[in-house]
């Protein structure tokens, strides 16, 4: 192979630094930077060598050479700054300014002269950040969905007052849930569908109020239109709100949250939900949908999983309104919609069933 390359290097002329080796795919940037030869890449970098071209195994000479550095743990790396840019009708972008279309870098202020940032979400009308252990929101405060005890539209992250550290906050579109230490569970903002956890004279909640559950430590939460819902650290899934057959159980409306006893306790990584849908991936990493007064797993198209050893696996589960979508440990994302009467005829029930999950991002495609 190194005779090869030097040949190919030393008469570029009348070698074609681009060919491909039969049984591989690979070029001869592929090899070098398979083995490490990284002075004989830099000598083929000079000759402008087509970095595009792919193995049979869909790999670009970068791919192979990204899959022999060992990865870094990035959980342990400091998040320092956000930056937005989009659409800002609904004062998502963290200013009062108009729409941009270049990235801009959000002004957080807080205690510290470099802030941590742990966590970043958004929903329709507010967004919210964890920087420090800390919860900071902006938005439409209509309905209490902000916690900072009015209804104010606020431009800027604003912090929220709420008992603990913070270690995890989930949007719905009209209100929010969190998570602090010790496993504890608040939530603020429209109570309209009791997605709140706790009975309310009114039908809004303006402050951060905490839902007492004995001797329960939550772990992940996630909150749509109609419900809540929340996993544990002992593996137990519970839901509460109106009843449109995702809850798990046949309970029409649930005030307060309850345990999914249909689901077997056991090992738990998330929890995401639409309107009328909720999901969970497992320590396995399998996927299960509640809808429609049933639990179904979800089972991905199977697809060639030779890529540099790895094996296609879910790993992250997120949704929308209407639909989920799903990463997985090979880089693919997945999406599908749960079959719900009302949106029966809908573009995302007919080109994204829940009966056949579709790929529609692959690091092996050119786009």
């Amino acid at each position: 192979m190194v005779d090869c390359l030097h040949k190919r290097i030393e008469n570029p002329k009348t070698e074609n630094i681009n060919a491909q080796d039969t049984e591989s795919g690979y070029t001869a940037m592929h090899h070098c930077l398979y083995h490490g030869k990284l002075l004989n890449a830099l000598e083929l970098l000079k000759l402008q060598p087509d970095l595009g071209i792919r193995d049979r195994e869909g790999n670009t000479c970068l791919d192979v050479f990204y899959a022999t550095i060992p990865k870094l743990e990035s959980d342990n790396l400091p998040h320092v700054s956000v930056w937005t840019w989009g659409s800002n009708s609904n004062f998502l972008l963290g200013d009062s300014r108009d729409n941009r279309t270049l990235p801009d870098q959000l002004n957080l202020v807080t205690d510290k002269r470099e802030p941590r940032i742990e966590d970043l979400k958004m929903s329709k009308y507010h967004a919210c950040l964890i920087s420090d252990h800390r919860l900071y929101v902006w938005g439409f405060g209509q309905g209490g969905r902000l916690g900072l005890g009015h209804e104010t539209t606020i431009t800027i992250p604003t912090r929220v007052k709420i008992s603990g550290q913070v270690q995890f906050v989930a949007l719905g579109p009209d209100n929010t849930l969190v998570i602090t230490d010790h496993g504890r569970l608040w939530s603020f903002g429209s109570n309209e569908f009791q997605q709140l956890g706790y009975p309310l004279d009114k039908d809004k909640q303006l402050v951060p109020n905490e839902i007492s559950i004995k001797k329960v430590q939550f772990k992940a939460c996630a909150i749509s239109k109609y419900h809540a819902c929340a996993i544990t650290y002992t593996g137990s899934v519970y839901t509460w709100g109106t009843n449109h057959g995702q809850l798990g159980y046949q309970q029409p409306v649930q005030v307060s949250p309850r345990k999914v006893t249909s689901f077997p306790q056991q090992d738990l990584l998330s929890i995401s939900c639409t309107n009328t849908a909720t999901c969970v991936l497992t320590q396995t990493h399998e996927v299960h949908v509640f809808s429609n007064d049933c639990l179904k797993r979800i089972q991905f198209p199977k697809f060639s999983t030779k890529t540099l050893g790895q094996k296609e696996l879910p790993i992250k589960i997120v949704s929308g309104n209407h639909q989920f979508g799903c990463l997985m440990s090979t880089g693919d994302v997945y999406m599908w919609s749960p079959p719900e009467k009302q949106y029966q005829d809908t573009w995302q029930q007919q080109y994204f069933p829940q009966s056949k999950p579709r790929r529609v991002w692959s690091v092996k495609k050119k786009y």
